[in-house]
């Protein structure tokens, strides 16, 4: 496929194929390995706005490409991003904040057992455990965690959570803050999870702190 190619699919198909690449990496078997013609190293679709327009663009992993006439330099490393959002911490308050407040929530629901935010959770299909950023146990109801997503969540780590729990038989939820639904420019993490979670979008703001509970279940 060629550049002009993947820029010429509609939204919707590159998103998937961006994701399936993406899944390849996080070991998937519904993946897709997508390689560059010109040195053949492992490329993933990056997605850059022009005038307010997302435009998908092969990009090589981080590590690769270092020999291709294509590389334009060293992608910035995820970790080192997130310390720069949230100036040289792994997390910000309002992040730590939003994930008790949704452990709050939980514990209203009469069918709630157990909960914990950001703690360790071992595995038990896979090699590495994760640390959710809420976990919640309901009776009769699958093992539920939620990750809240502020701005910028990289496609590697949305793939990575979503193999490792669909993997775990863990129900996943993403829940998006500063979700602006009269916006037209949506930041392209969150069409990512949007997309992932078959066209819903799962918003917290201040209506649910008002009425969190219906018919004694968490809503």
């Amino acid at each position: 496929m060629t550049a002009r190619e993947l820029i010429d699919m509609p939204d919707a198909e590159w998103g998937i194929l961006r994701d399936r690449i993406t899944d390849y990496r996080q070991g998937r078997t519904a993946g897709l390995n997508c390689r560059c013609v010109m040195c053949w190293d492992p490329v993933f679709i990056s997605a850059r706005r022009k005038n307010g327009v997302p435009y998908p663009l092969f990009s090589h992993f981080q590590g690769g490409g270092s020999f291709c006439p294509w590389h334009h330099g060293a992608n910035d490393h995820p970790e080192r991003l997130r310390q720069a959002q949230y100036n040289g911490q792994q997390d910000s308050q309002t992040h730590r904040f939003l994930c008790e407040q949704i452990d709050a929530l939980a514990k209203l629901d009469t069918r709630y057992v157990s909960s914990a935010v950001n703690a360790y959770r071992p595995p038990t299909e896979s090699e590495h455990g994760k640390f959710p950023d809420v976990q919640v146990v309901w009776r009769d109801f699958p093992e539920c965690v939620f990750e809240v997503q502020l701005s910028r969540t990289f496609q590697t780590e949305i793939s990575a959570r979503c193999t490792h729990y669909e993997r775990e038989g863990v129900a996943l939820v993403w829940v998006l803050f500063g979700f602006d639904l009269e916006r037209s420019e949506i930041p392209q993490s969150f069409v990512d999870v949007i997309r992932r979670h078959r066209g819903n979008a799962f918003v917290i703001d201040r209506s649910p702190f008002r009425v969190p509970t219906r018919n004694g279940r968490l809503c």
